[in-house]
């Protein structure tokens, strides 16, 4: 019928049926329809959105440095231009005023159309001037200038007129002047827009550097967000792993996001079903045989008792030493299964209970009171070392249990007519109690194995000192429920077993 009830809880757990529980996991949430469904996804996109505000920065600086660029080479290219034209300008000038003095000295009548063909040639290359976009200071120059040619142009229409062409050749030179007016304009503004322009290039560089010292703690956020959301599924499994280490079964362990992380914490979930099965299936085999062997062993321990009595007859002495050593095992076998017992029902009940500020003195007399007749038996004495009105804080029955359960190692192998040191109080935030034997101690190499349920030492084992092997286990997974440690020291001779578990600062 056991085996049958176990094929049958399994069976269950492989069609997926598990008990209705509390979610303790985080589920889905409305952030998780933008984002992607995979972990190789949601890696990319974290990647590309923390590059993002940096592709953004080069982006705009390589815009703004190629605006620039454009605009310095404007700036050669009018620079160029206004030196070609201004030059060309002022040689044509020269050949006009050449050529008109010519006129005035031969009085040639063929020499008039070369003369309107350099004037004619100054006014175009005026007129590109105008064209070329130049700044308005030399484009009113320029109009000015070519105004003063047309002008020119009445008077070589009377050449017989002699005193107004001789005007003309002054009004050449000072078009000379103002032609070189012209240049200097528009070097000038070239130079203000060069001014202007580096300007713009060191603003430009302040925003460059604004930007780099503000993007880079912009990506460093949102470098943070991401990794936030891809540990976020990771947290969630080391606490379902971390809850099935403490064998706490009862939250169901469940990640929403991302697929691959939601996959295995499906798994997880088996497997803490699993183990929360395997677990009930131990608990009540402990109770089911410790009570079917609880009735036969009372038998035995009852028929030996009558035997030493002579109930059935008399014992010679060799019988009858048989026979109280039958009887001393039962006992002790007896014991062995209420330490089975009590370990079922407090494993049963390992959660429950408030914590609670408690007299560390009373605490252990109680303790001292229940193991006061094996300890006269043996010659033990207990020394305890626990201040007037020391309070601990912990769940007191199943810290009163640990105590306990020290104390049973401590009477079992401390050597006869020996001390047992009892040491309990508050130090550094934290509560403490110890017990200490002059036993044979505990091996290093043992430490590890024998806080584990049913497991003894070595050393214990060669001693042939009985015991279940669920002592120093109970004793540790009640420091461990409390937020503290199982400590085994060396004691030189003996050993020290000490729990320390942290508590809170204490009421006034």
């Amino acid at each position: 019928m056991r085996q049958a009830s176990a094929t049958t809880a399994f069976a269950g757990e492989k069609t997926g049926a598990a008990l209705p529980l509390r979610r303790t996991a985080s589920g889905p949430s409305w952030w998780h329809r933008w984002l992607p469904r995979t972990m190789t996804g949601l890696v990319a996109a974290g990647c590309l959105l923390v590059a993002l505000p940096m592709v953004a920065a080069v982006i705009g600086v390589s815009i703004t440095l190629q605006n620039h660029a454009h605009q310095s080479e404007a700036m050669v290219g009018d620079a160029l231009r206004l030196e070609r034209l201004g030059s060309h300008l002022n040689k044509e000038l020269e050949n006009l005023q050449r050529a008109t003095l010519q006129y005035l000295a031969l009085e040639d009548a063929d020499l008039l159309p070369v003369v309107e063909q350099r004037r004619s040639a100054c006014v175009d290359i005026l007129q590109q001037i105008e064209r070329a976009g130049m700044p308005a200071s030399v484009t009113q120059h320029s109009r000015a200038l070519r105004d003063d040619l047309h002008a020119l142009r009445d008077v070589w229409t009377q050449p017989s007129d002699l005193e107004r062409l001789e005007q003309s050749v002054e009004q050449l030179r000072a078009m000379q002047l103002t032609a070189a007016e012209v240049t200097a304009a528009g070097r000038k503004a070239l130079d203000e827009r060069i001014d202007a322009l580096y300007a713009r290039l060191s603003e430009a560089r302040q925003t460059i550097r604004i930007s780099a010292l503000t993007l880079i703690p912009l990506s460093g956020l949102l470098a943070l967000v991401f990794s936030v959301a891809v540990t976020r599924p990771l947290r969630s499994l080391r606490a379902g792993i971390t809850a099935l280490g403490t064998s706490n079964y009862r939250h169901e362990v469940r990640i929403a996001y991302p697929r691959e992380m939601s996959r295995l914490g499906e798994k997880l979930d088996w497997l803490r079903r699993r183990l929360q099965l395997l677990e009930a299936d131990k608990d009540r085999f402990l109770r089911h045989v410790s009570h079917e062997l609880k009735t036969p062993l009372a038998s035995i321990r009852e028929g030996a008792n009558l035997m030493i009595d002579g109930a059935v007859g008399p014992l010679n002495a060799r019988q009858a030493e048989v026979m109280q050593i039958l009887f001393d095992a039962t006992v002790d076998l007896e014991g062995q299964i209420r330490n089975l017992l009590a370990y079922a029902a407090w494993r049963d009940d390992q959660r429950t209970g408030t914590p609670e500020w408690f007299d560390a003195r009373e605490l252990i007399d109680e303790v001292l009171a229940a193991h006061r007749l094996p300890m006269s038996k043996r010659g033990l004495r207990a020394t305890v070392s626990v201040s007037t009105g020391t309070k601990l804080y912990g769940q007191r029955a199943r810290l009163r249990i640990a105590l306990d359960n020290l104390m049973s190692n401590a009477v079992k192998h401390a050597p006869a007519n020996s001390s047992i040191d009892i040491e309990a109080g508050r130090e550094d935030g934290c509560c403490h109690c110890s017990v200490r034997d002059r036993g044979r101690g505990i091996a290093a190499a043992d430490r590890e194995r024998v806080v584990l349920p049913f497991v003894r030492g070595i050393e214990r084992e060669e001693s042939g000192v009985g015991g279940t092997g669920v002592g120093l286990s109970i004793v540790s997974d009640t420091a461990s429920s409390h937020g503290g440690d199982l400590e085994i020291l060396d004691a030189e001779p003996g050993a020290c077993v000490r729990m320390v578990w942290p508590c809170p600062a204490p009421r006034a």
